[in-house]
């Protein structure tokens, strides 16, 4: 069964009842991570930042193999930063996926604001 962050109720209220305590300390983690932006920080950020939303969007009932089918679930009415979380995604999936793959301070900085966008429009955080 869903969470209590089921998708119907989600819906219904436009964002969720109450903040995700785990959620938000993870995500004030990650922060603290990317205040320090190291080559391997930046990469540790990003990967974490991702897997926190999938996580975010497990527990609210969206289904699915794969993260990119979990957003492909959402609309732009839903969801406003949700061009720049696909981008995000696509770049986490960039750094994972081919070796020796990089990532600039300001591209780390954009996916954690969309991120953080995303979780605060949804009240997780």
């Amino acid at each position: 069964a869903p969470g209590p962050f089921a998708r119907e109720r989600r819906r219904e209220r436009g964002k969720l009842v109450q903040k995700d305590p785990e959620i938000v300390k993870r995500f004030a983690s990650l922060k603290e991570r990317l205040a320090v932006p190291t080559s391997e920080n930046l990469r540790l950020a990003l990967i974490e930042g991702d897997a926190l939303v999938d996580t975010f969007l497990k527990r609210a009932g969206y289904e699915g193999e794969h993260m990119a089918d979990r957003l492909s679930q959402l609309s732009a009415g839903e969801v406003p930063a949700l061009e720049r979380l696909w981008d995000a995604h696509r770049l986490r999936n960039t750094i994972v996926h081919t070796p020796g793959a990089a990532i600039a301070p300001h591209e780390a900085r954009a996916a954690m604001k969309a991120y953080e966008e995303f979780l605060k429009a949804l009240g997780a955080i």
